[in-house]
């Protein structure tokens, strides 16, 4: 009795696979992406006309104020815009109005648009009012900001260039109303 096999034996080649089988081998993931793809093309359907309309306004927005008065500028101004109109459009969700996404208009400003008209006075009131208190509450971050920036700066310049730019957002917010 011997356990240990005689290398002299042949052993049969392992079967070939047909070209059928290959291709489906190599195609499996790819068709796994493609569904995945798919997948997300359908949830994104619903999203991309908002994204293009607000995003893209912003961008067009960003773009022509960033011609007269520099990008930094032009960027932090219609971010201010849409905190402002989330403030509205949240407030309008939460008493469950219809609503459209916010649209960037150059020297206009943003506007939502109520898709259903307010049922009393007061909800009118407190959608009105929505978009002040949330950029209030933004200002009230960079009045922080500007405060621990001032305890920790090193360099005189840098404190004033920090409370220049702070008071000149929180200010221009309140010109506009």
């Amino acid at each position: 009795m011997t356990l240990i096999s005689d290398p002299t034996e042949t052993r049969a080649p392992p079967p070939s696979e047909s070209t059928g089988s290959k291709i489906k081998k190599a195609l499996g993931p790819i068709g796994l992406i493609g569904v995945v793809i798919l997948k997300f093309i359908g949830k994104i359907k619903f999203i991309l006309p908002i994204l293009l309309k607000t995003g893209g306004s912003m961008v067009l927005m960003v773009g022509v104020y960033a011609s007269i008065w520099g990008w930094k500028w032009a960027a932090g101004f219609v971010l201010l815009l849409l905190l402002h109109e989330c403030g509205h459009l949240l407030v309008a969700k939460k008493f469950g109005l219809a609503v459209s996404a916010p649209m960037f208009i150059p020297f206009m400003g943003a506007f939502i648009a109520l898709k259903e008209a307010p049922r009393d006075a007061w909800m009118e009131a407190c959608v009105g009012i929505g978009g002040p208190v949330r950029v209030s509450a933004g200002s009230e971050i960079n009045v922080i900001q500007t405060i621990l920036g001032v305890a920790t700066a090193t360099r005189p310049r840098r404190v004033q260039d920090l409370l220049a730019h702070r008071v000149a957002r929180v200010t221009a917010d309140f010109r506009r109303h």
